[in-house]
């Protein structure tokens, strides 16, 4: 699955699943934690979660038969990936 995915630099990363990721760990692991969390994503492209990206993760999401986009969605490998 990995050659399927593109760099993480070139992952979308929208700034709702990075103040979900941050609400989520900061809870369950510590202010530390979240810190790191909030780093990872920074690698990536983080973009405005606008109406047509959420349109995208709509149509991705009933593609593979996901419930919603979760911000797991959003960072495989071992997780079906989420191209725009």
């Amino acid at each position: 699955m990995a050659e399927h995915l593109p760099e993480q630099a070139d992952w979308l990363i929208p700034t709702m699943v990075q103040f979900e990721l941050a609400k989520w760990q900061k809870r369950a692991a510590g202010e530390d934690k979240a810190d790191e969390v909030i780093a990872l994503t920074q690698v990536c492209q983080v973009v405005p979660l606008d109406t047509e990206i959420a349109r995208v993760m709509a149509e991705v999401c009933a593609t593979h038969k996901q419930p919603r986009p979760t911000p797991l969605s959003l960072r495989p490998p071992r997780h079906t990936p989420c191209r725009f």
